[in-house]
Formats: C-alpha cells, structure tokens, sequence
C-alpha cells in the first residue's frame, strides 16, 4: 500500500507537537511515511523556547520513513505556513495527510487515511477525508459516512481536487448575495452560513466553513469514519482559532480512540450520498425538535436577514 506523506506545521508548542508524532509512530505505516514539518519563525520572544525544543526534539527524531523540516526564516503565520507545507507535499506525491500539532490520532488512523485516498482518488465527489466524527455518530451503521461538513483534525488532500477560492471573501460574499444558494446552505448546515457571515463582515478566514459551504452548493462530501480516530488537544487556548472549551475536551477523551492498527472498511461498498440521512439520523436519534436544534438555526436565520438588510 502507498503510503501518503504527514504534514504537520508547527511554531511553539512542544507538548502538543510531542504527542502528535508519538500518536503518529503507533501507525505501522509510519516507518513507510514521509514527516514533514514546517517551523514557522517566532513572531515574538515567548515562542522561542518552545520552538527551540520542538526543533531539538526532531534532531533525534526516527521511526518514520523520512523527515523532511523546513525552517522558516520568516513568521508566516498559522494559515500561510499550512499552506507552505501542504503544497510542498502535494507536488511531491499528488497527495497527503495534513494536521496541526494538537491532534492524537489512534493507530490505526495511516491505514484508514491511506486506503482512502488511494480509493476514492478518481472520485471527484468526495473531496477531502478526515479522522473526526463528532460525538454519537458511532451509532452509525457503516464504519464510514459522507458529510457536507469539514474538519481539518487530520484532513487527506488531493493536489487535483482542491477546493476554488481557498481565501477569497469576495467568493463568500457572492454566495451571500444569491438566495438560493445562501438557502440551499441553510437548510444543509444553518451554522455554515453563519459563518459565511461572520467571515465577510470580519474578514476573518474561517476555511473549513468555506469548504463546506462549497460542499453543499457542488454536490461534494469529506468522508469521515463513524468512530472518531482523532482527539483535539487544542481546546485549551494555545491554538490562533479554538478557544477553551474543557467539557468538549473531556467528552472526548472519555469516549476515547479505537486501539486497531488497521481499519476495517470494504470502501467498494460504500456508496457516496449525501450527508442528509446523518444529519436526519442524528436529528431524531436526539429526540427531534429541541433548543439544541431550532435556537442556533433561527439566530443563524436572523443573523443572515440582518446582514441582507444592512446590505442592500
């Protein structure tokens, strides 16, 4: 099997970046995987140490197949240092895994992002794959499903099927614009076009909600596995985009990670459709109508109509 090369880029924080790659060596196919990391350049003094050990700790770094570190001499920053090391590896291998440096990842994770992207690499429906389900998809039947919804907690990537307009907000806003699109987002994922909304007034680049919006208007999905093989230590503050959230954090520890080191999956017959029979599962699995369901789709609503009417 063709193994994908693992990008991780990094700054400062070297406990999270340690646990990442030790979860990465519990893989099989890491000694067949290509590591490679970018280490941006401190923006200020109090990323120094921890930058200092990450790059220390990678010198005496084996188990993987290669490793391959670039240095940055310059901060390029959360969003363009991704970037740099994504198109580093997709030139390379025309695939790869990428992560950021909060992520643990079970063992079994290479497999199932390995047999992905080799399966469905001609198939231009599914998009990206990722390790994350959220909580009470494990009730799904198939050991995998197809989402409108992104995540990048260990996101397989395509160098032939990335998305358009990866960091236009003029694109964003066009989409606003429209009605129909911005309602066919709506009845898919309300908190998407929230999002979108918040972008375009903010300027902030949220990407996962970008694609996603792009998603549901080209009829493309991410493939994600009914279990979860990833858990996000970043909910502690340390990232530039999650906050602190330490009740999702402990749910997700408690409901923990499978042990396997290979993902049992016959992906010939798994049929790609459409996130809605999840989204309607889950919707009644959860006891229907309920606060957690109509309140964020009404602000969503309400703060869309407010956006149109302040646009116009």
């Amino acid at each position: 099997m063709d193994c994908y090369p693992v990008c991780i880029p990094t700054l400062c924080r070297y406990e999270h970046f340690k646990r990442c790659v030790e979860s990465l060596l519990t893989c099989p196919e890491s000694k067949n995987t290509e590591l490679v990391v970018s280490v941006d350049y401190p923006l200020n003094d109090n990323h120094k140490e921890g930058r200092q050990r990450i790059l220390d700790y990678i010198t005496k770094l084996t188990g993987f197949g290669s490793i391959k570190l670039f240095v940055q001499k310059k901060n390029l920053g959360a969003r363009d240092n991704w970037v740099f090391v994504r198109e580093y590896a997709l030139d390379k291998y025309g695939a790869a895994i990428l992560t950021e440096d909060d992520n643990c990842f079970a063992p079994c994770f290479l497999n199932y992002m390995n047999k992905a992207l080799i399966y469905y690499w001609s198939d231009n429906r599914v998009k990206t794959i990722t390790a994350y389900s959220p909580i009470g998809y494990e009730a799904i039947k198939e050991p995998v499903f197809f989402s409108f919804s992104l995540c990048a907690w260990g996101l397989g990537w395509w160098k032939h099927k990335q998305y358009d307009n990866d960091s236009s907000l003029s694109y964003y806003k066009s989409i606003l614009t429209s009605t129909s699109k911005s309602f066919r987002i709506y009845v898919s994922a309300p908190y998407i076009l929230s999002a979108l909304v918040r972008m375009v007034q903010t300027g902030e680049r949220l990407g996962d909600y970008g694609f996603g919006a792009q998603n549901i208007l080209n009829g493309t999905y991410q493939l994600r596995p009914s279990r979860s093989l990833v858990i996000n230590y970043g909910q502690d503050g340390s990232g530039v985009h999650s906050g602190v959230n330490t009740m999702l954090h402990t749910m997700e520890l408690e409901r923990g990670m499978p042990t396997d080191t290979v993902f049992e999956c016959d992906f010939t017959t798994i049929h790609v459709k459409s996130s809605g029979f999840v989204k309607r599962y889950m919707f009644w699995r959860s006891g229907g109508v309920g606060k957690y369901h109509i309140v964020p789709q009404i602000k969503s609503l309400i703060k869309y109509v407010l956006y149109r009417v302040k646009s116009t």
